[in-house]
């Protein structure tokens, strides 16, 4: 019986799923078959065998994971498994794509390819520009939150002010807001863009020490807005 985590997963994609096993050095399954001549490309099917599978609640020993095409179609003793092609990975323990909540993707220029590449299927972008969320079902899954909300002059402008080399400009990575119902007006706007999340600085700038030492919040936002997003 297939846990709730793997039942997610088999709508994604099992090159992704695999993707730490890999990182290790072994080869990585054939990919589906090129059609000839304009025919239609065959299904790929294969079988993978590590030393460990983690399902999301238990490390389990013995199992397999049942790939057709893009699809993950059984996770279960690998003696049960269909006697398709077999990829043995010794050594490797197989487990679902990691979910990043803090990354800097947009901004840093980083290839979504490279993230998946490294077994992360899902990231919470928290700076750049703010859009609904894409990819799945074989790439990478980008969820934003669009420039972080701060106090005029406030982080991250002190510190990554001037464009760096994200190039994005400035706009991309806060928005100065002077009072709750600029804010607000900020927060319905990203959340029109497709946010996912609003990130919030709580430094105001200027203060001592690196990068804004201070914690005290420059406004509140609570009860005062109706998106579900706040």
């Amino acid at each position: 019986m297939r846990t709730p985590v793997f039942r997610a997963v088999l709508t994604r994609t099992a090159r992704a799923l695999a993707a730490l096993a890999l990182i290790s050095g072994l080869p990585a399954p054939v990919d589906a078959e090129q059609g000839v001549g304009g025919a239609t490309p065959a299904v790929d099917e294969y079988v993978l065998i590590p030393d460990r599978v983690f399902d999301g609640y238990m490390m389990r020993e013995g199992y397999g994971v049942a790939v057709r095409g893009a699809v993950i179609t059984a996770v279960r003793p690998a003696a049960t498994l269909p006697a398709a092609r077999r990829h043995v990975l010794a050594g490797a323990t197989l487990l679902p794509g990691f979910i990043d909540l803090h990354g800097h993707v947009a901004v840093q220029g980083i290839p979504p390819a490279t993230v998946l590449r490294h077994g992360t299927t899902t990231v919470r972008d928290l700076t750049g520009p703010a859009r609904a969320p894409v990819g799945g079902s074989g790439s990478l899954r980008q969820l934003t939150a669009g420039p972080i909300l701060t106090a005029p002059h406030g982080y991250p402008l002190p510190v990554w002010a001037g464009g760096g080399d994200h190039g994005h400009g400035d706009a991309a990575l806060a928005v100065e807001v002077a009072d709750v119902e600029q804010a607000l007006k900020v927060v319905n706007h990203l959340v029109d863009a497709g946010a996912s999340v609003i990130k919030i600085a709580l430094e105001p700038g200027g203060s001592p020490g690196a990068r804004g030492a201070s914690t005290k919040p420059v406004f509140r936002l609570r009860g005062r807005c109706s998106r579900p997003t706040c």
